[in-house]
């Protein structure tokens, strides 16, 4: 099961360069003994095929689910926006423009939140999976960004999508099509268009409880943990 193939080269120096290089060694003996591959999203196959040197190995979709239970305890929605993903250095800069373009209180959840320093933005630190599923459910809109853009394998959107919040996303070279057929989020492909999604959903209702509904039931069909299972259990039939 591949839910990141590793380093690209030229993403860094020397170091990550020989790192990746490990990583593809790695891979093809991996591949060599391998007789079937489960990838978190498609775009997988095309990084990973060439290093089974010709190997007709079967790759297959495995639908990764969330791993945030949705608690049961009442959260009633007390934050306009909430953002749950990364906090490394390019996504902070994204953060930041977001924050300064929305200018309406934003949540941060998840571990590094607590290294944002902006006067949009509380932050939650850590937390255990019920408070955060709580924390979540006290957001209107949930939004994300991803460098490489959103995914199958974002345990952070899929944690937005099984708690029915409505969610604003942005799209990159792994987004599958699925999340633009669906209409299940909103896609941006930048901080300034996400910031235009939001503000739209803020400014209605309906169509926040109709992104978030398509989000859910998305989850439902293609994510949830009885889907991974059914997989795995036709297979081994």
């Amino acid at each position: 099961m591949v839910h990141e193939p590793g380093l690209g080269f030229g993403e860094g120096g020397f170091r990550h360069d020989a790192v990746a290089v490990v990583h593809r060694l790695m891979t093809a003996m991996l591949l060599r003994k391998a007789e079937r591959v489960w990838i978190s999203t498609p775009a997988w196959e095309a990084r990973l095929r060439p290093w089974a040197f010709g190997r007709s190995i079967p790759f297959t979709w495995l639908p990764v689910p969330g791993n945030i239970p949705v608690s049961t305890t009442y959260a009633p929605s007390s934050h306009p926006l909430g953002y749950f993903g990364q906090y490394d250095g390019r996504s902070t800069a994204v953060l930041n423009e977001l924050l300064d373009r929305i200018q309406a209180p934003v949540l941060l959840l998840g571990r590094g939140s607590e290294r944002i320093r902006h006067k949009w933005a509380t932050s939650s630190g850590s937390l255990l999976p019920e408070a955060l599923s709580q924390a979540i459910q006290s957001c209107e809109i949930m939004c994300h960004w991803y460098p490489d853009g959103v995914s199958s394998r974002r345990g952070t959107v899929m944690a937005s999508l099984s708690h029915s919040r409505a969610v604003v996303t942005n799209e990159g070279k792994f987004t599958e099509p699925i999340w633009r057929q669906s209409g299940a989020v909103r896609l941006a492909s930048d901080a300034s268009g996400m910031a235009i999604q939001l503000d739209l959903l803020m400014r209605d209702t309906v169509a926040t409880r109709t992104v978030a509904q398509a989000g859910n039931r998305l989850y439902n069909e293609q994510f949830a943990l009885n889907n991974t299972i059914r997989r795995l259990m036709a297979v081994s039939r």
